[in-house]
């Protein structure tokens, strides 16, 4: 990776801070504290200018539309968006971003007063980067959290579970990293006909994260119509139950059409797959990352005995570089390199932030690992969100 490898392990992280320009924060609560700037979701977006942050507090929140704005919204505990029964109606539609543009959306619960009624949150035409991170199905066994990715280029999705509900997306034509989710059921969550993870086309890579089929119906974990999917880390797929007999029908982990690449850590259940799947078995590095209120730090496992180093940068342009197979998401012009060393059975490579001081609090920024080895070259993890506290 010659041409980003020009800063190794600095002293400062300056550079990266300096490029993140600090935002406008305002004070969303629905029950006019003080403070507040406004009392519902839907002024707030209406009214503030792009890049902006707001900060949600407890209350219940009608959903919102993003259309070509950068804006962070953030939700302290018990902030929930509600889902109003009907055909289209979304918690968080974030449309129309421009290349330079970001959206994050963090820390709600999402319900609907429905049974039976999928709550969404979705990216259609954007360019920009959209982050989806620590959001959770509330209130029901039977409210569904649906994940939408329409013509999207670059879209993080981290921790985002149900402990009751189902949780599916679908990818079409984008291009999407999955970060510790987990899609489909619970152990004893409700059931559903559907697969948790619909591909069609573009890139969608899974680390770290599971998904797993209702028991109650037979269906598939994954189904693909073309595209490509990369499961890295300790990710695990499961098909639904069969079906009694006479019937015919038989549930796979990967259905359907495309390119599957799975690390060998990664375990399929019962190791279903249907004829129209590629199923490349090749080990690659991939990336973890966390926080605290004084640190942000990643962890990078890959091949045995191979390099591995970690970088961190403001949000870039998808480039698949020369050697690689997969797309480097970092900023080549606020680039840090952080962690570096040779990656072992159970020797992880990792590299941390200190944050003492606070700039630019809320700065959205990416991790990402690049490993070589002599046997598999050139490769890069999956990218990974990296916000400062």
């Amino acid at each position: 990776m010659p041409s980003l490898m020009h800063r190794l392990l600095p002293p400062s992280l300056g550079l990266l801070f300096a490029l993140g320009c600090p935002a406008q924060t305002f004070v969303v609560d629905a029950n006019n504290g003080p403070g507040t700037n406004f009392t519902t979701l839907t002024a707030a977006v209406a009214a503030v200018p792009s890049g902006s942050v707001l900060s949600v507090r407890a209350g219940i929140y009608a959903g919102v539309t993003i259309d070509a704005m950068s804006l962070e919204i953030l939700g302290e505990p018990g902030a929930r968006i509600d889902a109003q029964p009907g055909s289209n109606s979304k918690v968080v539609s974030v449309v129309n971003l421009q290349p330079a543009q970001r959206v994050r959306v963090s820390g709600f619960e999402l319900s609907t007063t429905s049974y039976y009624y999928a709550v969404t949150a979705e990216s259609v035409n954007c360019q920009g980067l959209v982050c989806f991170e620590d959001l959770r199905c509330v209130t029901s066994t039977q409210v569904y959290i649906s994940l939408r990715f329409v013509n999207s280029d670059r879209v993080l999705v981290r921790d985002v579970t149900s402990n009751t509900g189902w949780v599916g997306a679908t990818c079409q034509q984008s291009n999407v990293s999955f970060e510790d989710c987990r899609l489909g059921v619970p152990l004893a969550g409700p059931v559903g006909s559907a697969a948790p993870l619909y591909v069609t086309g573009g890139s969608v890579q899974l680390a770290n994260s599971s998904v797993r089929a209702s028991g109650g119906f037979s269906s598939h974990a994954v189904s693909m119509q073309g595209g490509e999917l990369r499961l890295l880390g300790t990710t695990v797929l499961t098909a639904g139950a069969p079906p009694p007999p006479p019937l015919w029908w038989v549930p796979h982990e990967l259905a359907g059409s495309g390119t599957v690449r799975l690390d060998p850590s990664v375990t399929l259940t019962t190791g279903m797959v249907e004829a129209g799947i590629t199923v490349v078995t090749q080990a690659m590095p991939s990336l973890r990352s966390s926080g605290t209120a004084t640190t942000i730090d990643a962890e990078l496992t890959g091949p045995n005995s191979a390099l591995g180093a970690i970088a961190v940068s403001l949000p870039g342009p998808r480039v698949v570089l020369p050697l690689f197979q997969d797309a480097v998401w970092l900023d080549g012009s606020s680039l840090i390199w952080v962690g570096l060393g040779v990656l072992g059975p159970s020797l992880p490579v990792t590299g941390w932030l200190p944050w003492t001081i606070g700039p630019a609090p809320g700065l959205v920024a990416v991790w990402q690992g690049v490993v070589f080895d002599p046997a598999t070259g050139w490769q890069v993890s999956n990218p990974s969100l990296a916000v400062l506290p």
